[in-house]
This record gives C-alpha cells, structure tokens and sequence, in this order.
C-alpha cells in the first residue's frame, strides 16, 4: 500500500521516515504529511462523521501503527473540538475542560493525546477533516474508499 510521491510533481512534499528494529526484522514507518499530500479535499462534516463511526466500529479488525493512531487521534480532536491552544476560534467547543497545562510525562497517554493535538493546532477545522479522511483512507484504503465514493 505504499504510494510513490514524485518530487518533481510534489516538490514541496517532505516524507519522513522512520527505521526501529523489532526482533532484529527491520521495520519501516513512513509519515506523509497529509495536509500537504491531499488526495480528497473539501470533506463535508458528513462525510467525516461516517469515516469516524466507521473507524470506531469494534468489529473492525486493523492495527494501525503508533505514530497513526497518534496523528489520527490529533486530527480528530482538533476537526471535532478546535484548537487546544488560543486563540481559540467561533468553531472551538468545550474550552473549559482543556488541558491547562501539558500532562507529565509519568502519564505517557494523556501527553501523547495533548502532543498529538498540539501539533494538529496550525490546521483549520477543514484542513484538519480533509487530512483525518485521508490518513483513514491511507491506512484502510478500500473500506474508506467506498465511503467517501459513496458520498460523492
């Protein structure tokens, strides 16, 4: 599943990469910026509701790796809920109960979840939904396929 990105077509894409070795078999998790690597735009919040429930769904049998489920996790709070850092905007809900400050890092969860959403805060709402639909789209490839087709 791995899509080949041509620089001189995508010349401002930056694709990361990232080797760890686990049980001496190398690994390899590659990290596209899906803000700069689009493949749907203009997402309705409908549509991303049903990519959402559709991730949720328990019957669901994937696995994506950490660094997705942290991207993921980032870009669905900051498309649902806004910004966790101000200014905060018209669109942002439950400003109360964010976090004050960032959590220890005893709590390794919950200062992944903030990190994760910290660094979705640049994003618009828009570009936060277009970029969620994509990196489902990336990881589960034809069940989000046939969704977003669905809606089209």
């Amino acid at each position: 599943n791995d899509k080949k990105i041509d620089q001189n077509t995508h010349p401002s894409v930056i694709i990361f990469e990232c080797v760890y070795v686990k049980n001496s078999h190398p690994h390899f998790i590659k990290w596209y910026p899906m803000d700069k690597n689009m493949i749907v735009s203009n997402v309705s919040a409908e549509l991303f509701e049903r990519v959402a429930a559709h991730v949720r769904d328990p019957s669901l049998s994937f696995r994506p790796s950490f660094a997705q489920r942290r991207r993921s996790y980032g870009l669905y709070k900051r498309a649902t809920d806004g910004r966790l850092n101000p200014p905060y905007g018209d669109d942002d809900t439950n400003v109360e109960s964010r976090p004050k400050y960032r959590p220890n890092i005893i709590n390794f969860e919950a200062r992944n979840k903030f990190d994760s959403w910290g660094e979705a805060d640049s994003l618009s709402k828009q570009e936060a939904m277009d970029a969620y639909v994509n990196l489902m789209a990336e990881i589960l490839g034809k069940e989000i396929n046939d969704i977003i087709e669905q809606s089209s």
